[in-house]
């Protein structure tokens, strides 16, 4: 179906709604660069404009699957032997297929039942040869706009290639779920948190085997509720665990969407695809403990000393970034407690940075990026919950 930007006449749509709708579209068109992009900018408020927040929101990721004579061609490519030998069973019909792979089941020879993930043939020099264009746009933009300049395109344009490289390798993903799972180690409630286990002896970079997890989406109240499983009490558990690895240990799912976080048949709770894992350097977690608490108590200079003046950062005007988050941020504390957004909050903290010319590690922004997550879980599954100021959480 075609769509024009005078379609935003019949429909009421703001004329800058209406032209990111068609380059969200467009994007879609272009192929797995593009829609993962419009994802990133969707899900990354804190670096762009709403009305494009607004626009790439639910970029679209559905793609045809591949043919099961594919499938087998990769595994054999990268397992040595076809799947009929590796797998006692192996499930033609795809559990779910996106861009860069495609999940099979299969059963292993010794019956344990686990989930093949196989990456589409020839999407790491598509993607490579993406990126290189978006690098060059980003640096004539730098250097031909002041505007451009401010939002540092060639930095966002490389931490994109950076997370993109990480989804494109499965073994810094398979990494990652043991990294993460011996971050849980010393969590209080360790034996009620569930990564899968990487079947390594059939994982290579472009097929990732993981056992099988039968789980409910965390989104889904009657699924829950059918298993007897109290849902804020699941979220509760989620929230914790993720922190714990976060702030702890330095490590932490980095995409938490409702699809990656489920509830067992023991009612665990269940962390899935790790895709993107982020990585916080003792440094950055200090600066997170120390401008949290901080943030709580509205004493901005230390939030801002914290989480800009690093050794890096020497030119960085404290006492202005202080009187800009003051300026943005209080008016937004001061709404009823129920109606405060903390994910909007890091949004601001981020944004006077921005503003400065400071930009935050990639990995920090990620971890405030799944506030946005945890907040419309909250309100689903525990409205009036504050995770920040629950004692028993942080």
């Amino acid at each position: 179906m075609r769509r024009g930007f005078g379609d935003h006449r019949r429909t009421g749509t703001p004329v800058a709604d209406a032209i990111t709708a068609r380059v969200r579209y467009g994007f879609e068109r272009l192929g797995p660069t593009y829609v993962k992009l419009g994802q990133m900018v969707a899900s990354t408020p804190a670096l762009f404009p709403d009305v494009l927040v607004r626009g790439f929101a639910g970029s679209l990721d559905n793609v045809a699957p591949l043919s099961i004579g594919v499938v087998h061609q990769v595994v054999t490519s990268e397992l040595g032997a076809p799947a009929s030998t590796v797998f006692r069973s192996f499930d033609d019909h795809p559990l779910a297929s996106a861009s860069i792979a495609q999940v099979h089941q299969a059963v292993l020879h010794d019956g344990t039942a686990v989930v093949v993930k196989v990456q589409r043939p020839g999407i790491a020099q598509r993607i490579d040869a993406d990126l290189r264009i978006m690098h060059l746009g980003a640096r004539v933009a730098e250097r031909i706009s002041a505007v451009a300049r401010l939002a540092q395109p060639v930095a966002v344009v490389e931490d994109f290639a950076a997370t993109l490289g990480e989804e494109l390798s499965f073994m810094v993903e398979a990494r990652s779920m043991e990294a993460v799972t011996a971050g849980l180690a010393d969590f209080a409630r360790a034996d009620e948190v569930v990564i899968p286990e990487v079947v390594w002896q059939c994982t290579t970079p472009r097929v990732l085997t993981m056992r099988y997890v039968d789980g409910v989406r965390l989104d889904n109240v009657d699924g829950l509720t059918r298993r007897n499983i109290n849902p804020e009490e699941l979220l509760k558990l989620a929230v914790g665990a993720w922190l714990h690895t976060t702030l702890v240990h330095g490590v932490f799912h980095g995409d938490l969407h409702a699809g990656n976080l489920c509830a067992d048949s023991d009612g665990r709770v269940v962390f899935l695809d790790f895709g993107i894992c982020g990585h916080l350097s003792p440094q950055a977690r200090t600066s997170l403990l120390v401008a949290l608490p901080a943030l709580l108590a509205r004493d901005f200079r230390t939030v801002a000393s914290a989480m800009f003046s690093t050794p890096g950062n020497v030119a960085v005007d404290l006492d202005a970034i202080t009187a800009e988050l003051e300026r943005m941020v209080v008016p937004m504390f001061d709404r009823p407690l129920d109606q405060v957004s903390y994910a909007q909050v890091f949004v601001e903290v981020v944004r006077a940075g921005v503003r400065h010319r400071v930009l935050l590690p990639r990995d920090l922004i990620l971890v405030f990026k799944q506030f946005f997550y945890v907040e419309r879980f909250s309100r689903l599954l525990a409205p009036g919950w504050m995770p920040l100021l629950d004692p028993d959480v942080l």
